[in-house]
């Protein structure tokens, strides 16, 4: 009873910071659920560069197998068709029951080796991780992958392990090419994690099963051809069969395209993304070491070695790998003791509980409070829309049929620019300023007023710009009058020691007079 009611309150924690209101990146919004309400709903919203017909980087078939039938259910009432919000949580909430399923029917079958009491040490750790309760309920593709990679990797130790090694495994190579072929074509960073494990799985079965090895690549290849027929049927860009895996590797090991999104050092990921995701965890993985025998260790070899080959190495990248590390783990006695050891267990819960807290109630979470409200709550025009220092608005979630959205390209001598000019100001007008310099604001704020505008102009922006929003004010002549705010967001990317004021958390809406 002792351990169910921690079990309990443990899916609570989860469920609680699952739910909460942040918005840890913007493709967790921009690469699936934008797609999605633009698919099912008469919404318009921000096309990425991964669904644009001239990049084609991204399949849309593992997106409607895994969301399809909840935006289908979600048709037949009405009542979600405008609030977004709704909408939201219940893609979570899927997420979360997901990961709840997983930790407890798919992680068991990785520890089968361990006594009951590391099994539930195991789990615990498992179900108490911050990337558990926060990326992994969050509509990340990388949340995806983690689901698809455990279960592939428990069809491969199955096969590898089976009892009878002279018997060919048909049914489960059939099913292993099938997920093979979804992994990859839901997120191009799949075959990472298996190429070790897939070498060795070879080594130990299909080199002497060559049946076997025939039905899982007669699976993968019926499997891929079916999602590349779906794929160029969607886009119908005029080029022939997309293969969305290929155009997002060749997109990537141009060095040009990953300056767009941030270069990092190799050791990113080893040094700064693994130490920040498992946190104590991280001492008791160096005492305990990792078990040699099973495929999910050469795992997690294979997916940090390969990963850490492209210079954009971004922590969520990693979140397939949080399970094996953990299930993976090759238990002592010094690992008992540290576990065993009361200090240890407040760090990792102290740890995980203000990491939860930061990435799933407060980080970024006033723009999706502001949507959400604005949704509900809305009586006036919407007018212009102006963003600035905050992550890319979910533009999904104004649920508008109208909506016109500009945004700031960097040109190629460094300047700034907006990528509609001149604007056709509408009443359904969104301009995202991203993390553009105060000028680059002045001189957006000064068109629009120079054109006479009737509709409302809103600036939304972080609490950490008040000194600039004063400057604003007294360079230009206008005011700025508050009339939404929301004290839990928190911005960690605009800190300066030289303005202590940046440090303040908050995000609010004004209206520009």
């Amino acid at each position: 009873m002792k351990y169910r009611w921690w079990l309990y309150s443990i899916y609570a924690v989860g469920l609680l910071l699952g739910l909460g209101p942040s918005y840890i990146h913007p493709d967790e919004h921009f690469q699936c659920i934008e797609i999605l309400v633009m698919w099912f709903t008469n919404s318009k919203g921000t096309v990425p560069w991964e669904f644009d017909p001239s990049f084609a980087a991204r399949s849309y078939v593992p997106l409607l197998l895994v969301y399809g039938p909840l935006f289908t259910i979600l048709k037949f009432f009405p009542y979600f068709q405008n609030n977004p919000i709704s909408i939201l949580y219940l893609m979570r909430l899927q997420n979360y029951l997901m990961i709840i399923l997983c930790g407890n029917f798919i992680v068991p079958k990785l520890i089968r080796g361990d006594t009951k009491a590391v099994q539930s040490l195991k789990k615990f750790l498992f179900l108490t991780s911050y990337v558990t309760w926060t990326y992994q309920i969050h509509t990340f593709s990388n949340s995806v992958e983690t689901i698809i990679l455990t279960n592939t990797l428990i069809v491969m130790e199955s096969i590898a392990n089976a009892k009878n090694v002279e018997k060919n495994s048909y049914k489960k190579s059939v099913l292993l090419g099938f997920m093979i072929s979804l992994g990859v074509f839901n997120r191009v960073t799949f075959p990472a994690f298996l190429l070790l494990p897939c070498l060795i799985l070879f080594w130990k079965f299909y080199r002497t099963h060559w049946r076997s090895i025939a039905m899982l690549s007669l699976s993968f290849l019926i499997s891929s051809c079916l999602i590349v027929l779906i794929d160029t049927k969607i886009f119908s860009n005029g080029k022939g069969f997309i293969i969305t895996p290929w155009n997002n590797l060749k997109y990537n090991i141009n060095i040009k395209n990953l300056q767009l999104h941030g270069l990092h050092s190799r050791y990113t990921h080893l040094l700064v993304n693994l130490p920040q995701m498992l946190g104590p965890a991280l001492l008791l993985a160096i005492l305990s070491g990792y078990k040699l025998n099973q495929l999910s260790t050469y795992s997690i070899i294979s997916g940090m070695l390969f990963l850490s080959l492209f210079q954009h190495q971004e922590l969520r990248f990693l979140i397939p790998l949080v399970p094996l590390f953990i299930t993976n783990l090759s238990w002592t006695r010094s690992s008992s003791k540290l576990v065993d050891n009361m200090w240890f267990k407040g760090a990792w819960l102290l740890f995980n509980i203000i990491m939860g807290f930061i990435m799933g109630i407060s980080h970024q979470s006033g723009i999706v409070q502001f949507l959400g409200d604005y949704s509900r709550f809305h009586s006036e025009p919407m007018g212009v829309h102006i963003w600035w220092k905050t992550y890319s608005p979910p533009t999904w979630m104004y649920m508008d049929n109208s909506l016109t959205v500009s945004s700031v390209v960097n040109l190629q001598n460094g300047a700034e620019s907006i990528d509609e000019i001149p604007f056709n100001v509408s009443n359904h007008h969104v301009i995202d300023l991203k993390g553009c310099d105060l000028q680059l604001l002045k001189d957006t704020i000064k068109r629009l007023l120079s054109k006479g505008i009737q509709n409302p102009l809103t600036l939304v922006t972080s609490d950490s710009m008040i000194s600039k929003l004063k400057k604003l004010e007294a360079d230009e002549g206008i005011t700025l009058i508050p009339k939404r705010h929301y004290l839990s967001h928190l911005d960690l990317d605009h800190f300066d020691f030289n303005d202590l004021t940046s440090f303040k958390s908050g995000l609010t809406a004004y209206s520009i007079e």
